[in-house]
């Protein structure tokens, strides 16, 4: 027999066993700059002469534009053992 692989729904997002995820806001900043600051993750997508938090920043915000338009809708991923932000 499989394990079960039930996803729950939720206002604003997904849960799962290991892992949810939260629609995109201002309270997820801080953990989201912590979860992006390995320059590895973003070495072929800023310019040479921009800092990787002017670049998180720069990015974070047009997140929230789109997410606040409506163009997109944007989620950030919880690890539920530690609630740390991880993607």
């Amino acid at each position: 027999m499989s394990e079960s692989k039930e996803v729950v729904l939720f206002k604003n997002g997904l849960a799962g066993k290991n892992y949810r995820l939260e629609s995109f806001s201002e309270k997820h900043k801080k953990g989201l700059l912590e979860a992006a600051s390995y320059s590895e993750l973003w070495e072929f997508n800023r310019a040479d002469n921009q800092s990787l938090k002017e670049y998180v920043l720069e990015w974070y915000s047009s997140m929230i534009s789109m997410q606040k338009e409506g163009a997109r809708f944007v989620y950030v991923v919880i690890e539920n053992a530690t609630n740390k932000i991880v993607g």
